[in-house]
């Protein structure tokens, strides 16, 4: 019976529970993940979740309505809620490989909607060599050549600060929102 029970869940179940949990007693240091952005007084996390990365100033937005509360909005990534030049930075954590590459490409042009000039958009994505691809939400894996070719094949006016490894298993690239 529990062999049963064991072998129904994936590898993706479990990944995303030790994940969650390593992420809510915070085994997983959010300075590593963020750091580029302190300084920045007001941010948007875009696919926040719990909030796990909120700091003071953070707002975030999630389109799963059990996140929902007076800091994180129900919204879409390529549909913000926010006027424009809201923000000093926004924050995008494992979320560009469930877009598609059009939704990919709104979420950019939203984000720099948001930001404040010289704003800056970090993004957290996994390693496709080293994370969980067996995930079937994952739609594609984005390298930096990807996102460079995205902004710069779209008119989408970011310059790209710093692109480094984080954890075991992600990299981490900080956009600069550009004037037109």
């Amino acid at each position: 019976m529990i062999r049963q029970i064991i072998h129904k869940i994936s590898t993706w179940k479990i990944y995303r529970f030790i994940n969650d949990w390593a992420m809510q007693y915070r085994l997983i240091p959010e300075s590593e993940y963020a750091n580029p952005l302190n300084g920045c007084k007001k941010v948007l996390d875009i696919g926040c979740g719990r909030g796990y990365f909120f700091r003071d100033g953070w707002v975030g937005i999630d389109k799963d309505r059990k996140y929902k509360s007076n800091k994180i909005k129900i919204a879409d990534a390529t549909k913000l809620p926010f006027k424009k030049n809201s923000f000093d930075g926004v924050f995008c954590c494992a979320l560009m490989e469930h877009l598609t590459y059009q939704q990919n490409i709104k979420m950019f042009k939203e984000v720099w909607r948001v930001l404040k000039p010289k704003g800056k958009f970090l993004l957290i994505i996994p390693h496709k060599e080293r994370g969980l691809w067996d995930n079937p939400e994952h739609l594609r894996s984005y390298t930096l050549q990807a996102i460079k070719h995205l902004i710069e094949w779209n008119n989408i006016f970011f310059s790209i600060a710093e692109h480094e490894e984080v954890a075991w298993n992600s990299y981490r690239v900080l956009l600069i929102k550009k004037s037109k």
